[in-house]
C-alpha cells in the first residue's frame, strides 16, 4: 500500500503550459520545484506536502518553498487553469 492518491498512469504537464509558469516563477524568485509546493501549500484543505528529493540541494530547495511569495494574482490564475487540465481524484479546486 502506497500513501497519497494513486495515479491511473504518469501526468505530466505539456510543455506550452509550463513555459509561462517557469517564466512567472523566475520572475518571483521562486525555482519550479519551489513555485509547485508552494501552490500545494496554499490549497486550504493542505497542511503538509512530502516532497522528494536526490541531493542535498533539493532538499533545501523544497524546504525554501514554505518562505517563498504566496502565488497570487496572474500567476495564480495561469497555474490554476494547468492544474485544472489534470485531473487527480480527490483534488478540491
Amino acid at each position: 500500500m502506497t500513501a497519497g492518491i494513486p495515479l491511473a498512469e504518469k501526468q505530466t504537464w505539456p510543455e506550452p503550459a509550463r513555459l509561462p509558469l517557469r517564466s512567472e516563477a523566475k520572475k518571483t524568485g521562486r525555482t519550479m520545484p519551489q513555485a509547485a509546493l508552494r501552490f500545494v501549500l496554499q490549497h486550504p484543505g493542505v497542511s503538509s506536502v512530502i516532497a522528494g528529493a536526490k541531493n542535498i540541494q533539493q532538499v533545501e530547495d523544497n524546504a525554501a518553498a514554505a518562505e517563498v511569495p504566496p502565488i497570487e494574482g496572474a500567476e495564480l490564475d495561469r497555474a490554476l487553469a494547468v492544474a485544472d487540465t489534470i485531473h487527480t481524484p480527490g483534488w478540491i479546486g
